[in-house]
């Protein structure tokens, strides 16, 4: 399918259409109403907004197949696409966008420059001929990731956004978009992270918990997002936050042959910093969750998913200084718990950040497993 969408001339998206039996092409909303200047009449119409078609973290109905997941490798891929919406038919290629109502490109759509295609394709070197620059990427500068992974995790957050019918299906969705990403700056990938940055990568956390849930079969190991389900995001990691943890050892086993599709198991082996905290819900609501160690002081914790709400008040569970940051100093951490199908190693529930600096005073240092 990766293959197909990156070689065709150009896709035809039906992006308006909720479904395989509505219609491609339907411009109700033109202007019926002709404007009289000379003859012949002319129609006309105020420029359309086009926000959405930038920015499919938002909720709408206006382009239903951008919410799909299957289809957000092909839009990435695809060299040139033209889009039948409601409204108008919109050409999408490696390098820019044109549009019937001529305001895409007209200053009035500020959303472009933050278009992830545009900066998907600067990436794979198809537009930095034009003298674009980081144009489309974002700031780089002062983060401590390079921008090839900066850009993973947008292209994380947006597809994470999207629905799949099939669980199994949620890597291969997204195996094309990675078999596309430079591998020599990359590194290995592992259920939808890569190896370069890997300690960054691991600080996934999820938008809202209620929303997300564990998948009902194995997908992928608990450090990866893919476990679960519901859209995600990375803190912004700037040069103040230093890492306090080693990646000694990291595996992820395919399922098949294609080294980005399924996987079958896998781990990530780290060493650092670790303490044994109380796990807690609070009175406020019935999503916050905090994390107590014998004071007053105490953390919010970031759950993964809704099945973390079931753990009982006074449950044991680990918190893995990951970065380090500040003065005082405070770490942002993952949290564990022991893994019940692997007694010895540990299974990822969240994370924390703002962890108090006196928790890790007399911290053990060893070596983790998260499976």
């Amino acid at each position: 399918m990766a293959s197909i969408y990156a070689n065709s001339y150009v896709t035809i998206a039906a992006t308006s259409s909720d479904g395989s039996d509505s219609t491609c092409l339907s411009l109700n909303n033109r202007s019926r109403a002709p404007v009289k200047l000379n003859q012949p009449l002319i129609f006309a119409r105020k420029p359309l907004a086009h926000g959405h078609m930038f920015n499919s973290n938002e909720n709408n109905s206006t382009y239903p197949l951008f919410g799909r997941a299957w289809c957000f490798q092909e839009r990435l891929l695809s060299t040139r696409t033209l889009h039948y919406t409601k409204d108008e038919i919109v050409f999408e290629c490696r390098t820019g966008y044109l549009c019937e109502c001529g305001s895409i490109w007209s200053g009035v759509q500020p959303a472009v420059s933050n278009c992830l295609k545009l900066a998907y394709a600067q990436i794979l070197e198809e537009s930095r001929r034009f003298g674009d620059g980081d144009k489309y990427i974002g700031p780089t500068l002062t983060s401590s990731c390079n921008k090839e992974t900066l850009l993973w995790f947008r292209i994380l957050g947006e597809y994470t956004a999207t629905q799949i019918t099939f669980d199994r299906d949620t890597l291969p969705a997204l195996s094309g978009v990675a078999d596309k990403m430079p591998l020599d700056l990359m590194g290995k990938y592992l259920a939808g992270l890569w190896e370069q940055n890997l300690i960054y990568g691991l600080l996934w956390r999820s938008q809202d918990c209620l929303k997300c849930h564990r998948r009902h079969i194995y997908v992928a190991p608990s450090f990866s997002w893919a476990s679960r389900s519901g859209p995600i995001s990375f803190p912004y990691f700037t040069s103040r936050y230093k890492p306090s943890a080693d990646i000694v050892e990291v595996e992820c086993q395919p399922a098949g042959f294609n080294a980005t599709g399924e996987v079958s198991g896998g781990f990530v082996r780290l060493r650092g910093s670790i303490v044994a905290v109380q796990f807690t819900k609070t009175d406020k609501d019935s999503v916050s969750c905090v994390l107590h160690k014998g004071s007053s002081a105490k953390a919010t914790i970031m759950i993964d998913s809704r099945e973390a709400l079931g753990i009982e008040d006074g449950t044991v569970v680990y918190c893995l200084s990951m970065l380090q940051y500040g003065r005082p100093t405070v770490h942002y951490t993952l949290v564990l718990m022991e893994s019940v199908f692997h007694p010895e190693d540990f299974e990822r529930i969240g994370t924390a950040n703002d962890v108090p600096g006196e928790w890790f005073r007399d911290a053990i240092f060893r070596q983790v497993a998260i499976v």
